[in-house]
């Protein structure tokens, strides 16, 4: 559990936690209630089919007592007289004998409602109706009592659909003599029971044929081995009852207090721990300047956040005057680099000076001490501002016409662009190497000093800046080459040779580090030296 932890984020282990917490709960109400409703609804499923059966049962109670009737009823001596007679008087005499016998007995069965005499010998029908209304059956009837005496068989019993209702009916066949009996299932006293109880949700009724497509249809209970169904339309499932309504409620208060819960401790736990997670990975990364906004919520978690604030605090404090003790000692380093050149050449100008006064060349001695002078302001000035290439290239002239008061034969060449002239450097960093032309020159007679600067186009918003020191005095010696080469630009070296070359490659790493390259080589008896630095246009408050 705790290599789980320290791998996943505390954000994803919050919410996993807190949805093993509620979700189980929930799922178990859910289970539950679904499970009461399941019951619920094949409790009602079950009933509806119970019924079904009941009321097939009792219609088929009914019919087995109304068979019997007419059976018995069939050999009375008037029904007996009725089939066997032609002559219609006597078959009115017999009929009205008959029913004053067998139609109160007859009629007073709930679902008996019409009972019909039929003589096919001279084609006497005669109908008996237990309301008026139904007169209109008395055509269908007819129909069917004639069919009857086609039929081989004594009894018989069948279900009819007349004017789209189902009807039963049941007949005894004598010779001539027919007697039909019309039973309306709907009638049944179970149906009308049951139905004044489920009027609201549903109904049973008797059916010939069961409609493929009621799509709440609970198949009807079969009457006997009529083609007649018990069906029931209507709403199986049932309204919510009592336990199930307090468990919705549980359910959703539960939901409610779960997510005010979870948005709660989110609000008030969770993002302020983000918050200062997020603080520290910006403070790893190296922004010590972030800090973690104010958290007002528990006072421990603001504890937390106000003390990673006073330590960030304490730490740019050290940071700045460790800084501030760096700057001086970096500063100290670069004034002794600016003071380690030897002093050889100016000696030379003191004493070329010397000689001017003495051979009372006053004018002369006058450009010299000016170019002197000039050439010592740049070289001691405060090695804390930047330059322009523009001051720089005005110094190397200087430091040309210098040479050339005292005796040499020096011409320079500059080649550069518009934008190059404002970029800023640091001082001496082009003279050290046009110094080093002139001093180590092989030739005599005259030296030719070639300098161009271009800026580097690149995609990216910085830009490089080439500078690029060209002689043709012959070229550097090789140990010269090899030395330089091997020379580490982060550490300080005390030399006794080439110390201005080292001084401007470590002075370019103290401020620039590995922004900034310088490389020596030689090129057909040429000395050539590249210096490669950012470029950066020099302030204009620096200018002024």
């Amino acid at each position: 559990m705790n290599k789980i932890a320290k791998k996943v984020p505390l954000k994803y282990f919050f919410y996993s936690m807190m949805l093993l917490l509620i979700l189980p709960s929930v799922i178990m109400l859910l289970l539950l209630f679904s499970y009461s409703y399941y019951r619920e609804k094949t409790h009602t499923q079950e009933n509806i089919i119970q019924t079904q059966k009941d009321i097939s049962d009792s219609f088929s109670s009914s019919l087995d007592w109304i068979e019997n009737t007419i059976t018995h009823a069939c050999y009375d001596y008037n029904f007996l007289n009725f089939g066997n007679n032609s002559n219609t008087q006597v078959l009115e005499r017999r009929t009205s004998d008959f029913l004053s016998s067998h139609k109160h007995n007859l009629m007073s069965n709930h679902e008996v409602i019409a009972m019909f005499l039929y003589n096919s010998k001279c084609d006497y029908f005669y109908p008996v109706y237990k309301y008026y209304t139904m007169s209109n059956l008395g055509e269908a009837m007819y129909g069917i009592c004639t069919g009857l005496t086609e039929l081989d068989e004594e009894s018989v019993t069948f279900t009819r659909t007349i004017n789209g209702h189902a009807y039963v009916i049941r007949a005894e066949i004598r010779r001539y003599g027919t007697l039909a009996v019309l039973l309306d299932p709907g009638r049944n006293v179970k149906l009308n029971s049951y139905n004044n109880v489920v009027t609201e949700k549903g109904s049973y009724s008797f059916v010939e044929n069961i409609p493929s497509d009621a799509e709440l249809l609970v198949q009807g209970e079969k009457v006997d081995s009529l083609d007649l169904y018990v069906q029931y339309i209507g709403t199986i499932s049932q309204p919510f009852n009592t336990v199930q309504i307090v468990m919705l409620i549980v359910i959703l208060s539960l939901v409610i207090i779960n997510t005010w819960i979870f948005f709660s401790v989110t609000q008030y736990i969770l993002n302020p721990l983000l918050r200062i997670s997020r603080s520290i990975d910006s403070i790893l990364e190296g922004n010590t300047d972030d800090r973690i906004t104010s958290i007002r919520v528990f006072d421990d978690i603001a504890k937390i956040g106000d003390g990673i604030n006073n330590m960030l605090d304490s730490i740019q404090r050290h940071e700045a005057e460790t800084y501030s003790s760096r700057l001086d000692a970096v500063q100290a380093k670069l004034q002794f680099l600016q003071l380690q050149i030897r002093p050889h050449f100016y000696l030379n100008c003191l004493k070329n000076l010397n000689s001017l006064i003495l051979l009372d060349r006053k004018e002369e001695a006058q450009t010299l001490l000016i170019a002197l002078s000039d050439y010592i302001a740049h070289t001691f000035r405060d090695i804390k501002n930047y330059i322009s290439i523009r001051e720089e290239l005005a110094m190397v002239q200087s430091y040309i016409n210098l040479c050339n008061m005292l005796g040499q034969h020096v011409e320079l060449e500059l080649s550069l662009s518009g934008r190059c002239a404002n970029m800023q450097c640091l001082p001496m960093t082009i003279l050290i190497f046009v110094e080093n032309s002139s001093k180590h020159a092989q030739v005599s007679d005259r030296l030719n000093v070639r300098i161009s600067i271009d800026l580097l186009e690149d995609t990216s918003d910085s830009r490089d800046m080439l500078i690029i020191i060209r002689d043709d005095g012959g070229g550097y010696p090789e140990h010269v080459l090899h030395e330089f080469a091997r020379t580490d630009p982060s550490r300080m070296s005390y030399r006794t040779t080439q110390i201005g070359m080292s001084n401007v490659l470590y002075r370019l790493w103290l401020v620039y580090r590995e922004e900034a390259a310088v490389t020596i080589r030689n090129e057909d008896g040429c000395a050539i030296a590249e210096i490669l630095i950012p470029a950066e246009p020099l302030p204009v408050k620096e200018e002024l």
